[in-house]
């Protein structure tokens, strides 16, 4: 596996895919797709000597999409810090100043039997653990700097006080967004009477600091040979052919937490962790990841079961895209998306439920192989709030 840098210098368009029939401007997406990056490499394997897109046989394509790639990861170049989603269990409230950090958790199981009796299976409602009179719910960071995120991994719970600004401190609010007005241009190129149009593109800076931003993604070199190579550079990506930096990464990938794998492995029978979702994951049943044996997260290599305890889940994300061998677009589908936590119950011995921590830890989960080789459903895994308030 390689490392890649992918520094936009321009703002990146990554569109929402709805049309422009009777609108005039055309939307961005908050984050790019972990297809659109995939995407975005194999087109640059697949160019030939003269920078145009040369391999578009079957067999070609098919190798292609053979080729696994992971990410993206966001990251500031210039100290090496990576950023992660959100986490959807983590909730902030405010009053002035005044900021403190909640956990949202699976009830315990006596009062979860009076919460709610509509959730499928044997679910637990989830809900928050502390309650602050006058405190208004307000929207979290849209990422928290990697360290801060491990800690929250680690350790889930209630913060106030310089605890909670301190996992505050350095966060993403959003990335910033900047418009660009457009003409149409007609057949003898002239401007078109009427025909303005504007472009939204993401600027990857730290909306604070104005650090540069830059995604990350790993690459499957095994099956990238076969096909081609990946080359250092500036290149178009996106709409508008906007332009990008591509570099060896030097940063290595975020690794599981020591402490994670310790959680894992407590009790003698059984233990509960939480996955994160670091890119939006595709499944069959839309929320619900299958947990079968041909995915990440199901059991194997000791662990004999693993049940969904409880989710927390936001927003479905649209997904779409363009299918470049059938020449059409691709259908619509609803992913979970990124920050979304699971709760799973792992059965087996100690040492294997932390080897299934450590196969697990940034994989993509989603149900569908060709899913996972674009990138979609990477985790992170955490260790639970514990009935009390203890992890």
């Amino acid at each position: 596996m390689s490392t890649w840098m992918i520094e936009p210098r321009d703002p990146l368009v990554v569109r929402d895919g709805r049309p422009n029939q009777a609108r005039s401007e055309s939307a961005t997406r908050a984050f790019p797709l972990p297809s659109t990056l995939a995407g975005a490499v194999r087109t640059r394997l697949g160019l030939g000597p003269d920078g145009v897109f040369a391999r578009t046989s079957a067999d070609e394509l098919a190798a292609l999409r053979a080729v696994a790639v992971r990410g993206p990861w966001l990251v500031e170049p210039d100290t090496g810090t990576f950023y992660a989603p959100a986490p959807a269990d983590l909730a902030l409230l405010g009053e002035g100043e005044r900021r403190i950090l909640d956990v949202l958790a699976p009830a315990p199981r006596a009062a979860s039997a009076v919460m709610d009796e509509g959730l499928p299976g044997d679910l637990s409602p989830v809900s928050a653990r502390r309650h602050e009179s006058g405190c208004k719910p307000q929207d979290p960071p849209a990422f928290l700097r990697w360290d801060a995120f491990a800690r929250w991994l680690v350790r889930p719970g209630p913060r106030e006080g310089k605890e909670a600004e301190d996992l505050l401190r350095g966060a993403i609010d959003a990335l910033p967004s900047e418009s660009r007005l457009h003409v149409q241009v007609g057949a003898h190129e002239t401007a078109e009477d009427g025909m303005l149009f504007e472009v939204e593109g993401l600027r990857f800076v730290h909306p604070r600091t104005r650090a540069p931003l830059a995604l990350v993604v790993e690459v499957d070199d095994a099956a990238a040979a076969k096909i081609g190579s990946l080359h250092a550079g500036l290149a178009p990506m996106g709409g508008k052919r906007r332009l990008v930096r591509w570099a060896r990464a030097t940063q290595p990938l975020p690794e599981a937490p020591e402490a994670v794998l310790q959680g894992a492995s407590l009790g003698a029978a059984r233990s509960q962790v939480r996955v994160v979702l670091l890119t939006p994951g595709l499944f069959q049943d839309g929320w619900r990841p299958s947990l079968s044996e041909r995915t990440p997260l199901g059991p194997g290599a000791g662990v004999t079961c693993v049940r969904l305890v409880a989710a927390c889940v936001g927003r479905p994300l649209a997904v779409s895209g363009w299918d470049l061998a059938k020449q059409q677009p691709k259908r619509v589908r609803r992913a979970a998306p990124a920050g979304s936590v699971y709760w799973l119950e792992l059965s087996g011995p100690q040492a294997a439920r932390r080897a299934w921590v450590e196969r697990a830890w940034a994989q993509a989960t989603s149900d569908a192989e060709e899913d996972r080789r674009d990138g979609f459903g990477i985790a992170a895994i955490g260790n639970v709030l514990e009935e009390g308030g203890a992890t």
